[in-house]
């Protein structure tokens, strides 16, 4: 119980790290929908988070909303991360801004595979709890 604990802190943290991290790198690179998709995701894994406290703590049932923010979340960081990489392949290699580009690209992708990992393992809870 409490490893699980301990590794869910872990990978949330590292999650949150690499939001923070595409979106500076976001800004860096002068992407506006890297910067604004990067504060409503980390907005959304904050809001999500404390929705499982409650809804741990307090015995709440969910609410639609919150099954939507678990669809979302990945959606959204799966289509800036497309778009981070196909921005990145129509760049010249001869940008002086490519380095920043790829940067912020390499961190999108990486938070979409974290997402995509936290979005399979709630379905797998979500379909063995049902049961």
């Amino acid at each position: 119980m409490y490893a699980t604990a301990v590794v869910g802190l872990f990978v949330g943290s590292l999650h949150l790290f690499l939001l923070i991290n595409a979106c500076v790198f976001s800004l860096s690179a002068a992407w506006p929908a890297g910067v604004i998709a990067g504060a409503l995701r980390a907005f959304l894994l904050v809001a999500l988070t404390m929705a499982k406290t409650r809804i741990r703590l307090a015995g709440v049932d969910p609410t639609p909303a919150f099954f939507a923010a678990i669809g979302v979340g990945p959606a959204l960081s799966t289509a800036v991360a497309v778009a981070s990489q196909i921005r990145l392949a129509k760049m010249p290699q001869s940008e002086s801004r490519r380095g920043s580009v790829a940067r912020a690209a390499y961190t999108w992708t990486a938070a979409a595979l974290i997402d995509a990992t936290l979005f399979g393992i709630a379905i797998v809870s979500m379909a063995s709890q049902s049961k």
